[in-house]
């Protein structure tokens, strides 16, 4: 993992997914009646088509941080429970405190 603008967006991707599902109305949720299949399907299923990727990079940050090679010891612990408890809001901040810098950041 490095400090990059993809990873970056990667870590912040699930916090505004719950953000975004939790402010967004209940309108939303509900199907528009003779709007086509696909605008009655993307309005039923918006939160899962964006919720399951939200939850795989979750998933994903977790077992890095459970297995990562560079956080041995017991700094690991705290990492996962905090995944497990608060994961959206925890894995930006474990993206940036466990990412390497890459080459264009490190010459600045």
């Amino acid at each position: 993992m490095q400090r990059t603008p993809i990873w970056a967006a990667v870590a912040f991707f699930p916090l505004f997914v719950t953000v975004g599902g939790a402010s967004a109305p209940e309108s939303w949720s509900s199907p528009v009646v003779n709007a086509g299949p696909v605008v009655e399907f993307l309005t039923t299923w918006w939160w899962v088509l964006l919720g399951i990727p939200a939850i795989l990079v979750v998933l994903y940050f977790l077992v890095h941080a459970a297995v990562g090679v560079k956080r041995a010891g017991v700094s690991r612990l705290p990492w996962v429970l905090g995944m497990v408890i608060l994961g959206p809001l925890v894995t930006p901040a474990y993206w940036w405190v466990c990412s390497t810098r890459s080459d264009n950041s490190a010459k600045r």
